[in-house]
């Protein structure tokens, strides 16, 4: 597991870049092989409205032609199975949906090799990778395997007393909650608990207009 630290910036703006243009080439399959110039940065607001998630600035792959991202339906809003972020998905009986077929298709359409996400709840943007270097895109399974290893992070003393306190106390209760519900849990708070009750995971939404980072959904248990 990778233990990088979260750094904060200084203000309460998330700076992102945009995503790059279609390309204008009469070839529907080829794409710009670079970035082109920057716009000015948009502004989102951390989820507490106290301090800024962190900088990524890599920009994604072009979308397909007419610039729409999709999710795959078994990762996309409203389609999704809900599986509990805080159990590893691969040491527990999946859904059907999410058999081996499922698992190895790309996460997205177009497939990316590197996707950003966000959720409310959390003020951590999180990177999912291919679990491979020789695999060129985020697959399904790659998606679930690496949400679940960045969930379950710990959380620093600091960054706890960056939440404000009503915050930081359900954060905690959902810590308490976790450790009596998940077989082997460590007590010690882990980035899982700043989703509180909205452990069920509700889906993937593709980035707006505003920046390139897909939206994380999650849910109280039904």
């Amino acid at each position: 597991m990778n233990n990088r630290h979260v750094t904060f910036a200084a203000s309460d703006e998330l700076y992102t870049y945009p995503r790059t243009p279609p390309s204008t080439s009469s070839s529907s399959s080829s794409l710009p092989s670079s970035p082109g110039p920057l716009t000015p940065p948009t502004i989102n607001k951390y989820a507490y409205g106290t301090r800024p998630l962190p900088i990524l600035n890599a920009p994604l792959d072009a979308p397909a032609p007419g610039g729409v991202y999709t999710a795959n339906q078994a990762l996309a809003l409203y389609t999704a199975a809900a599986i509990d972020l805080a159990i590893d998905p691969f040491v527990t009986k999946l859904p059907p949906s999410l058999n081996a077929a499922t698992l190895a298709l790309p996460a997205t359409h177009p497939a990316l090799p590197k996707l950003l996400v966000q959720c409310r709840h959390l003020p951590w943007e999180l990177t999912i990778e291919p679990s491979s270097q020789k695999q060129p895109f985020v697959t399904v399974g790659d998606f679930l395997k690496k949400l679940y290893e960045q969930l379950c992070m710990p959380v620093t003393a600091q960054e706890l007393e960056r939440v404000p306190a009503d915050k930081r106390r359900a954060i905690r209760d959902a810590h308490r909650r976790r450790c009596k519900e998940v077989r082997g849990a460590k007590d010690v708070e882990r980035r899982v608990d700043f989703l509180m009750e909205h452990r069920r995971f509700a889906g993937l939404s593709p980035p707006d207009d505003s920046g390139v980072a897909w939206r994380l959904s999650a849910k109280r248990p039904t």
